[in-house]
């Protein structure tokens, strides 16, 4: 099994990739400034000791504008156009079609890639019939989440492991009288920034053996505030049979959300295992991608090896140039070969590899 670096030094490690200035201690064969359109390419081809500048924005014109465009959250993250996953109407439909989240997902981005389309995007969402309300994630954060249930995951097989690090399920209740409302549990999620982790609870788990393609559009979230679920767009809608309105946003998923769906999923393998002789499916189905290796090690250069604006004035990328960059290299390759996987993320490579140590 591959020795991941401490929850400690991989911040640090990031932090310090994020202060590192391009122009100081590589020579200038080692820095390649690159258009928008060419940097998918020029970022996968990186090595070691290489960088990418990007010298102008690919963020659309009206989403850098505003009191709310601030520097760490403009309002791209917030308000920009989403990739949509297709959901079903109604129980029935669903129950007909017994189509989850997983192969919607993948249809749609093998769309994309077939249409040739590199349309900008803040994320993926979808609409739930049952309360009228959209959910959205972006990529940057479901990688983020992807990174702290593997941390648990690899820290959980060491001697000593703290259970500060770790992912842990407290609760978790499945209520087989109905299937159509899923499990509900609470989780204990590392946090990067402070040392007490935070309690997450998820509300409609779609566990095995419930109306589960029905019950996932449903999930949602509650734990205190990390900062990362400020993009939730309010805003009113009217009832068409009352003709009363109600004030209604949008569901956010921040990365403690995802390694908690992760943690709870691992929870639901093994009570299948354990509960039923040679079950027909194991694994609960996945609203969030499980991006590859490749997805990951993309990412890893954009945290640590592009910038933005000119050799002397270099900056790091800010979260909504790498969620776009990540949709950009999303829509270049089949999805199957991106955002689908069935290897163990404790055995990914999370490290990055730039500044090179000495």
């Amino acid at each position: 099994m591959r020795t991941m670096v401490s929850k400690q030094e991989f911040y640090k490690e990031l932090d310090r990739g994020k202060r590192y200035h391009p122009a100081k201690g590589l020579s200038k064969s080692k820095i390649a400034i690159v258009t928008p359109n060419t940097a998918t390419e020029a970022v996968e081809n990186l090595k070691d000791d290489e960088v990418v500048i990007i010298p102008y924005s690919r963020v659309p014109y009206g989403y850098r504008e505003g009191p709310e465009a601030t520097e760490r959250f403009p309002m791209f993250l917030k308000r920009g156009p989403t990739i949509e996953i297709p959901t079903p109407k109604t129980l029935e439909e669903a129950l007909r079609e017994g189509t989850g989240p997983t192969t919607r997902r993948l249809e749609v981005y093998a769309h994309i890639h077939t249409m040739h389309s590199d349309a900008p995007a803040a994320g993926i969402s979808w609409y739930c019939p049952q309360d009228r309300m959209h959910r959205k994630v972006s990529c940057n954060d479901v990688l983020e989440g992807m990174q702290i249930f593997a941390f648990s995951e690899s820290e959980k097989r060491t001697t000593h492991p703290d259970k500060k690090h770790l992912v842990n399920v407290y609760e978790y209740g499945i209520d087989l009288e109905n299937k159509d409302v899923g499990a509900t549990a609470v989780v204990s999620v590392p946090s990067r920034g402070r040392d007490e982790p935070y309690r997450v609870k998820l509300h409609h788990f779609p566990f095995i053996g419930s109306h589960d393609v029905w019950v996932w559009m449903q999930l949602q979230t509650e734990h205190s505030d990390c900062g990362r679920k400020d993009f939730s767009d309010v805003y009113w809608q009217r009832d068409p049979e009352t003709e009363k309105r109600r004030k209604l946003h949008d569901i956010v998923f921040c990365p403690h959300d995802v390694a908690a769906y992760l943690g709870v999923a691992t929870e639901e393998k093994n009570r299948v295992v354990t509960t039923y002789h040679n079950p027909s499916r194991t694994i609960p189905l996945q609203p969030f991608p499980l991006f590859t290796q490749n997805t990951v090690s993309f990412w890893n250069k954009l945290w640590s090896q592009v910038f933005f604006g000119s050799p002397v004035s270099a900056r790091p990328l800010r979260e909504y140039e790498i969620e776009l960059e990540l949709q950009q290299f999303l829509a270049g390759y089949d999805p199957k070969t991106t955002m689908y996987t069935s290897s163990k993320l404790r055995n990914y490579s999370w490290d990055m590899s730039f500044p090179v140590k000495e």
